[in-house]
């Protein structure tokens, strides 16, 4: 997937033709939807590219789940919020 993303988006942050925000990544991390996100969120940090949107923030996200577990508690997702601390 690096050299896909790099042919099709992230070349512009390499060779500072613009800066990148990924539009939304996402899911329910857990199996290989995590490992895709680990991979996608190392990659940005190792090219520095720091901007995206986490999909999605409210826990009621019936297909992939939030951020969030529970508003009442403003309670992260662990797993969620280990993968998006990795970026810048």
């Amino acid at each position: 997937m690096p050299r896909i993303w790099d042919t099709l988006w992230a070349h512009l942050a390499r060779l500072q033709i613009a800066p990148v925000v990924v539009g939304e990544f996402g899911g329910r991390a857990m199996g290989s939807d995590a490992t895709l996100q680990l991979s996608l969120t190392s990659f940005m940090a190792s090219r520095s590219i720091a901007g995206g949107f986490y999909w999605s923030l409210n826990p009621e996200s019936a297909d992939t789940g939030g951020l969030i577990d529970a508003w009442g508690s403003m309670a992260g997702n662990p797993t969620k919020l280990d993968i998006v601390s990795r970026l810048p």
